[in-house]
């Protein structure tokens, strides 16, 4: 599992990177609908505060003292957890770098751009920073036990996952990517109806049609990678597996239920996500291509049309002179 963990590590970072290259060397990202770029960094950041919260819990639980009240299971952080934060730290970070290019070669859209930096500095707020600030700075320990308390003491980081559980997780995870797929498609299309009326040494640089062959690339990626979540958390498998089985433990009764939002909060949510973006992604690569070669072939036919109507002029031409 390390290996393939690797491997699909190396993957999901190549998959983003012939996208940044072909945006900077377009200069263009006319036909990248807004609300796709944003749909997929808040859940890419989702996907960063949820990891990185759930690694902190596991540290926090592999510490607890002998005696504690909760039962005594063997856990402690993998390397292929560290690897699983990686991959879901490049994603972010990547993610980041294509949306801020983007709207860079788009000038026109500045509007749509300060609005896209407002939604995510205030989802940061409640994301990222107050976990930053825990982390590195034990901001939220109490006054009694200003550093290095223990995790149940930090009132605002308990609060803001199951606020995020409740009500964050489904949207931001779920329900946006869709969303953000649907305006995509939409935009491409209407990008697509636009071209086709334009000669050919007059249309500007189609970056979805470069983008198409690495989206379908990164659909295979991330659709091996969500079969992969499947078994690659181990932390929140044995947590959930090992409660009430701890050596003179009662056993507790987990109804179904729970058990599913259990998995959901620790790995379901990366499982869903990767497998609708790696879905997105391909259905956008398909449309790209099917729209590429219709181009191609109105080409070929504006091309012969237009050769058939200069030589039906040059006999006239010749004639007249």
């Amino acid at each position: 599992m390390i290996i393939l963990s690797v491997i699909v590590l190396i993957l999901t970072y190549s998959t983003f990177i012939p996208q940044i290259h072909h945006v900077q060397k377009s200069k263009t990202s006319q036909g990248i609908s807004s609300i796709y770029l944003l749909s997929n960094l808040l859940c890419t950041t989702e996907h960063l505060f949820f990891i990185t919260s759930n690694m902190i819990y596991l540290h926090a639980i592999s510490d607890l003292p002998i005696d504690n009240p909760i039962p005594r299971i063997s856990i402690t952080l993998t390397l292929l957890d560290w690897l699983n934060f990686a991959q879901v730290l490049g994603i972010w970070v990547l993610s980041n770098i294509f949306v801020i290019l983007c709207p860079a070669f788009h000038p026109r859209r500045r509007l749509r751009i300060f609005l896209i930096i407002f939604i995510y500095i205030f989802f940061l707020i409640f994301t990222l920073i107050p976990l930053f600030l825990d982390t590195v700075a034990d901001g939220f320990c109490p006054p009694a036990h200003p550093h290095h308390c223990a995790l149940v003491e930090r009132d605002i980081i308990p609060l803001l996952m199951e606020f995020h559980v409740l009500f964050v997780l489904p949207v931001v995870t779920l329900l946006f990517p869709v969303v953000g797929f649907v305006m995509q498609i939409y935009r491409q299309r209407q990008r697509q109806q636009q071209q086709q009326g334009v000669l050919l040494h007059q249309r500007q640089p189609d970056l979805n049609a470069l983008l198409a062959r690495s989206r379908i690339f990164q659909a295979v990626v991330f659709g091996i990678s969500a079969v992969g979540w499947v078994f690659r958390v181990d932390g929140w498998w044995v947590l959930w597996r090992g409660l009430g089985e701890g050596e003179g433990s009662v056993p507790v009764p987990v109804p179904w239920v729970w058990g599913v939002v259990d998995w959901w909060v620790g790995a379901g949510y990366v499982v869903v996500d990767d497998a609708v973006f790696g879905i997105g992604q391909g259905v956008l690569g398909l449309v790209d291509l099917r729209g590429l070669r219709g181009r191609q072939n109105g080409d070929e036919n504006g091309g012969e049309e237009e050769g058939e109507e200069e030589g039906e002029r040059r006999p006239l031409l010749v004639a007249s002179s």
